[in-house]
């Protein structure tokens, strides 16, 4: 079901082959050595958008490897149903991360906002209301009520559109800077259980608060950094070794 190009693609439409044909932006096959590595690495945006994504993984991990264990600690639910609320979140997630790309690109479309206004204010509020919620996990009692903020600060990672920021940076090296910008976000995946288990010692649920509080600082720090130095801006390294080809 998959083709090379969409000229080869027997079922699409005539359409959308003349859209992609006049639209997609394409370039010459780039060797290792030619990419503008020192453009990339002291390119605040690019770190902007690297830091947002190391910062929402951070969340991430910690409740996609952790959840159902800290339900288990501070609830009296039966771990098959620890299981099935575990999922809640991350259907969420896939709900949420539709509504982002679609609202984001009507917002630039339709209402000429600029794109890096779209992007701070999805990543930025999408970290700030995660920063909310995981401070609040610690202010219920209920379990429904944890389960409902959990499920809010997942489901936020679906607006933090961040990984769309790499193709406004710099079209050309999306996928090299997504690879080393996703190598840097597995870094709490390793640093996350550690520090879990380091403050987590008796399981109790004021334990498993500081956690929550370092994850909710992390997100904090995430809106401030991608606040100060994210763009929506192509930049000037990458802008003309792009040409547009014919699929």
């Amino acid at each position: 079901m998959v083709s090379e190009s969409p000229s080869q693609d027997g079922h699409i439409s005539d359409a959308e082959l003349s859209y992609l044909s006049s639209t997609i932006e394409s370039k010459s096959e780039t060797k290792f050595l030619d990419v503008p590595w020192r453009s990339i690495l002291t390119s605040m945006p690019i770190w902007a958008a690297v830091v947002a994504q190391m910062v929402a993984t951070t969340s991430l991990y910690t409740i996609l490897t952790h959840l159902p264990i800290f339900l288990n600690d501070v609830t009296s639910w039966p771990l098959d149903t620890l299981g099935l609320l575990a999922a809640v979140p991350y259907i969420t997630n896939a709900v949420t991360s539709q509504l982002a790309g679609f609202i984001s690109d009507l917002l630039r479309n339709k209402y000429k906002i600029p794109t890096t206004t779209v992007r701070k204010i999805f990543t930025c509020g999408a970290f700030l209301v995660q920063m909310l919620a995981t401070v609040l996990i610690s202010l219920v009692d209920s379990a429904e009520a944890v389960i409902i903020l959990l499920t809010v600060v997942v489901c936020m990672d679906g607006f933090a559109i961040y990984t769309a920021n790499f193709l406004d940076l710099a079209p050309q090296y999306a996928g090299l800077i997504m690879g080393f910008s996703n190598t840097i976000a597995t870094i709490p995946g390793m640093i996350g259980p550690v520090i879990v288990g380091y403050v987590v010692q008796n399981n109790l649920a004021t334990e498993w608060h500081a956690v929550f509080y370092i994850t909710s600082a992390v997100a904090l720090f995430g809106a401030i950094f991608y606040a100060a130095f994210a763009s929506g801006e192509r930049q000037s390294w990458v802008s003309d070794n792009l040409q547009e080809t014919k699929l």
